[in-house]
Formats: structure tokens, sequence, C-alpha cells
């Protein structure tokens, strides 16, 4: 059934049905009463379309991410696709991939289709779009970016200060007595460089020349885990405290140093990044840097909400995350 078809049976033009359906313009209390026994007889539903041609606007968003497998992604992107759907917006959740072409490619379907707004999640769109041609793609659509940064009029952000959580956690080492103390970077977005700059900094505060030296590289997961906890054991340093970028990694190499016969955390200390469910189950229970991924999920969507219906213009928001202390440290 059609609004011409509740038309017909309500004994009214379509044009009166359309301001009772969109709550707009005068209709009597009779008439609008006789509508909606109509509607409700009948299941009516209106179509978003429909909708959408009457308002002026569809209320289709897009949540975008690299990887919505990514703990840390799938928590955040999970939040605020339930919010924007109680919003009332029909939410498009796009996995890009790694690679630019791949990400443009997303993008450039998004502006056919004419999406309201964007949430760009992580800080890998930093180096993934190309901000000519996004310029160009969606010139008038806000733009939130979730912990990244893009110069352009029409990207608003959101940062994490990544580089304060790592202080945080290598104050909180140094007061517990460790003195050899590294870093694990499993990956080298924008994210865990200002991660990386954190540890940099306060190792220096602390009269370590040597800081870049104690910077470990390897790869995200179970590979880069083992591979870490290998170095973090083998270099002649004999770190007796390692942080790391991503919990999930951090968990590995704690589980390989535990195979090896290391005790945690009275040999090795250990600290991740991100509070995610992994740090709350592994054993021990794992001391991780809360950089706030639901409050992170929350701004975004107000913003980009606020942007797209025209109550906020610009925004530029910090937030700080704080060491959650558990067992390994």
């Amino acid at each position: 059934m059609n609004i011409y078809d509740i038309a017909k049976e309500a004994g009214v033009s379509i044009s009166t049905v359309s301001r009772v359906l969109n709550d707009k313009g005068y209709v009597s209390a009779k008439t609008k009463a006789r509508i909606q026994e109509v509607l409700k007889r009948n299941k009516y539903q209106p179509s978003a379309i429909a909708r959408g041609l009457v308002s002026g606007t569809m209320k289709n968003v897009a949540i975008v991410t690299v990887d919505v497998r990514h703990p840390h992604y799938a928590m955040t992107t999970f939040i605020m696709e339930q919010k924007l759907t109680g919003l009332g917006y029909m939410v498009l959740v796009c996995n890009t991939g790694a690679k630019k072409e791949e990400c443009m490619k997303y993008l450039r379907m998004l502006s056919r289709n004419q999406v309201e707004g964007v949430i760009l999640v992580g800080s890998e769109f930093n180096e993934l779009c190309d901000p000519d041609e996004l310029s160009q793609l969606l010139p008038e659509t806000p733009i939130v970016m979730a912990n990244g940064e893009l110069k352009l009029p029409s990207v608003q952000s959101i940062l994490v200060d990544e580089g304060y959580g790592v202080q945080l956690a290598v104050q909180h080492l140094y007061d517990r007595g460790h003195r050899n103390i590294s870093f694990v970077m499993d990956t080298q977005k924008d994210a865990a460089v200002r991660k990386q700059n954190g540890f940099l900094m306060k190792m220096k505060q602390f009269g370590y020349d040597d800081a870049k030296e104690r910077i470990l590289y390897t790869g995200y997961g179970v590979e880069g885990g083992e591979q870490a906890a290998k170095q973090i054991v083998g270099d002649a340093r004999r770190y007796d405290a390692a942080i790391f970028t991503e919990d999930l990694t951090a968990i590995y190499a704690m589980n390989t140093l535990q195979n090896m016969g290391y005790r945690i955390p009275e040999n090795i200390a250990v600290i991740g990044c991100n509070n995610s469910e992994y740090s709350r189950i592994s054993n021990p229970p794992l001391t991780t840097i809360n950089n706030k991924g639901e409050l992170l999920s929350e701004l975004s969507v107000q913003l980009l909400e606020n942007l797209m219906t025209g109550k906020s213009e610009k925004a530029s928001l910090i937030i700080r995350p704080e060491l959650v202390v558990r067992q390994t440290t």
C-alpha cells in the first residue's frame, strides 16, 4: 500500500496524508485521527526514499574504518552505529582495508550515494585519504575524524592525546622501580607515532639519552607479540618492563614470556593500550592505557549530528587517556 492508497481510503488528498506523515502543516484533529487509523489498520511503513524527497534529507551516514575486526575499531564502530541509528539515521559501515586506492573507492561510492555525514575511524586515514580528491568528492559533507586529522574545511577532528597516555605509563613503571623500560611499536600509524613521542619525551625527562634505542619494532598480533617477547629478553639492556601500542600484541608477548619461564610482573612488567576486553581477561589481567574509546565514539556522533543539523560549524576536541592499573605491573 502506498500514499495514494492511504489517501483514497481516508477520503483525503495525498498532500494531507503527507502532512500527517511528516508532522508538518495544519491538519484538523478529526482528519488526522482518521488518517492515523487507516495507517495503523494497514500497518503502513513510509518509504525512507519518499520521506527523504519530502523532507530534503535521506538521513544516511557512513562509518568508515580500515578493518572492523580490530578489537578497538569493533567497539567504537558498534557504539557509533547504535547511537546514530537511535537518532534515526541509516548507517553504512565501510571496511576499506589498508590501501589508499581502496579507501578512495569507498569514498567515491559514498559521494555517489550522497551520504549526509561521514565518520572516519582511526588515524590511518591521515595517510589513506587523498585530501584533494576528498575535498572534491564530499565538498559540503560534514566529516568527523575519530582520532585523526586532515587539514580540510569540511573535516573536524577529535583526537586522543596518546602521548600523554604513554607518559603516564612510563611514570607508573618508574615509580614501581623499573629502570630498563622498552617501548614496542607494532604499527607505524599516526596514533602509534604519538605514543612513541610520548615515550621519548618522558624517558628523556628521566635522563635516558638512549630512549630511541629502547624502541622495539614488531608486527601486530600473535607473531608480533612473539617477536617482541624475544627482543625484550634478548637485548643487552635486559629490559624489566615493556609498553605496547596495542593490548593484543602485549598479551601475546606476555604469554610468550611466561612460556619462556619469565614471571609477570616479577621479572618483566607489561603495559598495553586500548583497555580492550582482552586486557581484562588475560592472565594476569593487563595494565593498560585507557584511551576512552567509548567517549571518543559518543563525541564523534555528537559532533557529526551537530554539524549536519547546523548546531556547530567547527570543533577541536582532545581526549586525555588514563592508566588502568591491573596485575601486570
